[in-house]
């Protein structure tokens, strides 16, 4: 699937519930690959391309974030119990990181989550 163009108040009221933000701006350009079956397993691959991109959410952010114009590749494995990160690849002018992990949800409820993140220096 690939669109173009899309709002950032749209993914806002979107996600606005689980994430409380005051303002997002920008537009969106996602390409994504989903396989796989939802009880049992399911691999997400794709890009987000932005532009104009900022973020209120002062419940996250200790200051509103401006990314600008950017990217962000993803490559994501779903299975019960389990989140695998193989690829989270953040570029902008401003701020750049990858992360790769995967987290855990054991039958017992004690999550084991490691992640490993590689980035310059960040703001």
């Amino acid at each position: 699937m690939q669109f173009d163009n899309l709002s950032a108040e749209l993914l806002r009221q979107y996600v606005g519930a689980q994430w409380p933000m005051k303002t997002m701006t920008g537009v969106f350009a996602p390409r994504f690959h989903i396989e796989g079956s939802p009880t049992d397993q399911i691999r997400i691959r794709g890009a987000l391309v932005f532009k104009q991109l900022a973020i209120d959410a002062p419940d996250v952010f200790t200051a509103p974030l401006s990314p600008g114009d950017g990217q962000a590749e993803f490559d994501v494995n779903w299975k019960p119990q389990r989140l695998g990160i193989a690829l989270l690849d953040f570029r902008s002018k401003d701020l750049k990181f990858t992360v790769k992990g995967d987290t855990r949800l054991p039958v017992a409820n004690d999550p084991h989550v490691q992640l490993n993140l590689t980035a310059p220096l960040l703001p």
